[in-house]
Formats: structure tokens, sequence, C-alpha cells
């Protein structure tokens, strides 16, 4: 190929070069954009760490209503799990999230969401939410990003839900790892 006057050889290969965007031959280096990141509470040098991909998804599975769940969700990906409706309801949804952070909410009925496809969308951003000022202040001006402290607001929403399953997505639009905490509650 001669482009810009330069001179590229290409040299054949079997099979596709490309999957989903990063090279078969580079798998395993730098230019591969992944996130190390613990599932629900601390990591040490002993723990299993998971590696998650720039595009792929955190599926928990089934949630009952009325059960918290937290997860921990790295940047550019969505966090899934499914809530079973037995009979139409409205169903309220409690989230703590941090004051930086940025979350889309979608839910869809009978299959997963997408930025494009969904029943409904939320969207949450920490920065609007208004916080109520601790009464005590001596705690700790900055504290350290993994640490769950006070740090965290709560905010919510409420949504009309037919019978079905629902497939609820969390999707990480900032750029930190952020913990979520989920509360569903039948009205």
């Amino acid at each position: 190929v001669h482009l810009f006057g330069l001179t590229w050889h290409l040299q054949p290969v079997e099979g596709q070069l490309y999957e989903n965007g990063v090279s078969k031959g580079n798998k395993g280096t730098e230019s591969m954009d992944t996130t190390y990141s613990p599932i629900g509470g601390k990591a040490s040098d002993k723990t299993e760490k998971k590696v998650f991909q720039k595009g792929r998804a955190i599926d928990t599975g089934e949630v009952e209503i009325g059960a918290q769940v937290m997860q921990t969700i790295p940047p550019g990906l969505f966090w899934r799990f499914q809530i079973t409706i037995h009979h139409p309801v409205y169903l309220k949804f409690n989230i703590s999230l941090a004051k930086d952070s940025l979350l889309g909410i979608y839910g869809r009925r009978n299959i997963p969401p997408t930025h494009t496809q969904f029943d409904f969308v939320k969207l949450m951003d920490g920065k609007q939410l208004i916080k109520q000022e601790p009464k005590n202040s001596e705690e700790p001006q900055q504290a350290p990003r993994n640490l769950i402290l006070t740090s965290l607001q709560e905010t919510g929403f409420i949504e009309y839900m037919d019978q079905g399953a629902w497939h609820m997505a969390f999707y990480n639009d900032g750029k930190k790892v952020e913990q979520v905490f989920v509360l569903t509650t039948a009205i």
C-alpha cells in the first residue's frame, strides 16, 4: 500500500486479524484495554483479581426485590442483573453513588438493554445531586477512593414495571471505578 509517500508491506495472515477491536496478535499486551477490579470488597495480593475488558459486562444474575446489592463497576462497563416481576408493580430503586460518578441506568423487559434499546433510562450525575453536609466537622476531608465512608450520595427513582423478567444495566460512563449500592422496594 502506498499512502502519503510511505510504502507499507502487508503480510498475509490466516483467519481474522482483529476481534472486537483488539488485535489477536497483541493479546496480553498494553494495547488491550483492561481493568482489574475487586468484586464486593477489599483486594489483597492473595485474592483473585478478575480482568474486565472494555465493552463487556459484569453479570450478577437474578436479584430479589428487597435485597440490597453492591457492585464495583470499572469505567466503560455495564453491570447487569435481572429482576422477576410476578404482577405489575411500581418499583422504587434507592441508589447510593459517589459525588463525581456518571451512571446510565437502563431497564428492558424480557431481553437485556443496550445504549439504544431500552424501555426506560435514568441518567445519574453525582455532581448534580444535593448532598447534606455532615454535622461532625472532625471527619477527614480527603478519604481514599476505595473506602466507602460518608462520600456516597443517595438518590432514587420509581418505575412502573409490567409482569416479566426485567433486565437492568448500570453503565459507568465516568473515568474512575465506581461502587454502587442498589436497593429495590415494591410500592
